[in-house]
């Protein structure tokens, strides 16, 4: 169980619980279902071109 108390005063974006106590996203549904509540490891790729 996380300690969403601390999270809540720690986060940089501000969020509420719902009433099972868990974290709700702060713009509303993203319409990706991750599986799984809190931090989700994501990766971007960045891709350059040039030339020289």
């Amino acid at each position: 169980m996380s300690d969403w108390s601390q999270r809540q005063a720690t986060a940089l974006v501000p969020f509420q619980l719902d009433a099972r106590g868990w974290p709700l996203h702060p713009h509303g549904r993203t319409g990706r279902n991750l599986g799984k509540w809190g931090g989700n490891a994501a990766a971007d790729p960045i891709v350059v071109a040039g030339s020289g």
